[in-house]
């Protein structure tokens, strides 16, 4: 019973009938990495092109169509549904966004993109990794002014194996980099740092779960347990 229970969290992404996410990305290599006798799993994936362009159009209208979902809780969002205001929800979650500008003198006011990288990371965990949301770092900004606390995503997974099935959860962090032997190295600096507070994280999602991230109460029981 338990495990059904748990099972219904399913991912929020949204990615219309004709599969956004596949038509915007394709996976070009899989490489796994041995170390300390255990195998790593490295997934590459680059934005289709469309004439020799890439399809940013494409990447827009995924974005577009998953922001409120990555910006709310589930229980924020079926609030927006309930009242019919989903229209809101997009424009309401879109404020909430960090504005970008490369040549801002005043950085505390603007961002340098790095929450296209945490919406993507959302997308990505759910879509592939089949791991739905928990916590995504722009639930927890007290301001537009936060840029840092905790980890990109925080997100739960159940994976399943011969004779039992495990409950996991996965902690992200997203790179906005012009090199992407730059973007691995900082996000595996981040994780490392992230790692060494995870305890701030779990204060979080613990204080947080009943109040605003499930809509139902025995999810988030089982959930914390």
């Amino acid at each position: 019973v338990e495990y059904d229970m748990l099972s219904s969290i399913s991912p929020t992404v949204r990615n219309g009938k004709d599969n956004l996410l596949l038509k915007c990305f394709r996976e070009i290599s899989t490489i796994d990495l041995q170390q300390n006798n255990c195998t790593q799993r490295l997934h590459l994936y680059a934005l289709n092109n469309s004439r020799m362009q890439f399809d940013y159009a494409g990447l827009i209208a995924l974005l577009k169509n998953n922001i409120a979902n990555y910006v709310y809780s589930r229980r924020t969002y079926k609030e927006y549904v309930d009242n019919d205001t989903i229209c809101a929800a997009v424009i309401d979650a879109q404020q909430k966004l960090i504005s970008i500008n490369e040549n801002a003198l005043d950085v505390k006011n603007y961002g340098s993109g790095g929450e296209l990288g945490e919406l993507l990371l959302y997308v990505f965990f759910e879509s592939f990794l089949n791991a739905p949301k928990l916590l995504s770092k722009v639930e927890i900004k007290t301001n537009d002014n936060d840029f840092v606390k905790g980890f990109d995503g925080v997100h739960f997974r159940i994976k399943h194996y011969d004779t039992y099935s495990a409950y996991q959860v996965v902690y992200g962090e997203a790179k906005i980099k012009s090199d992407i032997k730059d973007a691995i190295k900082e996000a595996f600096q981040s994780l490392k740092a992230g790692i060494s507070k995870a305890s701030t994280d779990w204060g979080l999602i613990d204080g947080k779960f009943f109040d605003e991230i499930l809509v139902d109460a025995k999810e988030a029981e089982l959930l914390k347990a």
